[in-house]
């Protein structure tokens, strides 16, 4: 059943084309939505470090989501307690690569490629997101391996379901968000993808709109011979179950990422205090004073990140 937010939506955009005539709608989409927003977004400056702030340039359409939240807020209004614990975790994981698996237009692989030397690796199934995040690590010169795959359950291909509501809400899963357009796109799975590109995983960031319990079934091996530090959603009521049974048998600490760090640990996944789509993190080893301390430090450098550079046209 769609989400009240997802009916009104579609209400108004009926109520929106009876209004308006055809040739005004087409119009308002080329200013509205095709004209390209440009954001010059400042970086966090990393803890310790005396050298001057760093700026990205990221260049997208108007109708994409994290684009226009970043235009209007910067770092600091966009997920920056979340940011903080992993910026902290690609500074405290052992070794390896970072997987950023959801990647939508790559703010997390862009921070990573900026502030560390890890490898990075994203996988974004939409063109167009794929295509801004690919652009904006060539215009920046941080570039890193985009794969236009989803990640899953089984290899293979599958329907993507791309969001009324949303670019940011597309999924594999049909019942998530209403949709009235589809891709077919190929699946990987974490573990043929760490095995075929013979990486060693240190830390994997999942954000795919209810496809987290799928995404680890598909990296059972990688969890189990690999450990890596773990940043994904979880959905109360949705996939809180489906997680915590993926996540119970490889012996991981959970902490809920909601306000500031430091986090307690959690039992279980399965709480229901009207926070919207929280992220969790998950460590094979419990956290230590030294990383919660880390978190903290890069939380103040994000927050001191303040609002964009002026030209966000």
């Amino acid at each position: 059943m769609p989400d009240s937010r997802d009916s009104r939506d579609s209400r108004l955009r009926v109520a929106y084309r009876a209004a308006v005539p055809k040739l005004i709608r087409g119009w308002i989409r080329h200013v509205v939505f095709h004209r390209p927003r440009r954001v010059t977004l400042h970086l966090p400056v990393p803890p310790g470090d005396a050298g001057p702030p760093r700026e990205v340039r990221i260049k997208a359409p108007r109708y994409m989501l994290i684009p226009r939240m970043l235009a209007e807020t910067g770092l600091a209004g966009y997920e920056p307690e979340t940011l903080a614990v992993f910026l902290a975790t690609i500074d405290h994981a052992p070794p390896g690569a970072l997987l950023d698996i959801g990647a939508n237009v790559g703010v997390y692989g862009l921070l990573a490629r900026a502030l560390s030397d890890r490898d990075v690796h994203a996988f974004e199934p939409v063109p167009e997101l794929a295509r801004i995040a690919v652009n904006t690590g060539l215009t920046n010169q941080l570039t890193y391996a985009v794969s236009r795959k989803a990640v899953g359950r089984e290899p293979g291909q599958a329907t993507f379901y791309l969001s009324d509501s949303s670019d940011s809400s597309s999924s594999l899963n049909p019942a998530f968000r209403a949709s009235s357009r589809t891709l077919t796109v190929p699946v990987t799975t974490l573990d043929r993808y760490v095995e075929q590109n013979r990486i060693v995983p240190a830390v994997v960031k999942i954000d795919t709109e209810t496809g987290e319990p799928d995404v680890l079934a598909g990296g059972a091996q990688t969890l189990r011979t690999h450990r890596p530090w773990l940043l994904l959603e979880v959905l109360p009521g949705r996939t809180d179950e489906a997680v915590a049974a993926e996540m119970k048998p490889w012996g991981y600490t959970w902490y809920r990422c909601v306000g500031d760090p430091p986090y307690a640990a959690a039992t279980d996944l399965n709480l229901r205090d009207g926070t919207a789509a929280p992220m969790w993190l998950m460590l094979p080893e419990p956290a230590t004073e030294q990383f919660w301390a880390r978190s903290l430090e890069w939380l103040a450098a994000i927050r001191a990140t303040g609002r964009p550079a002026a030209n966000r046209h």
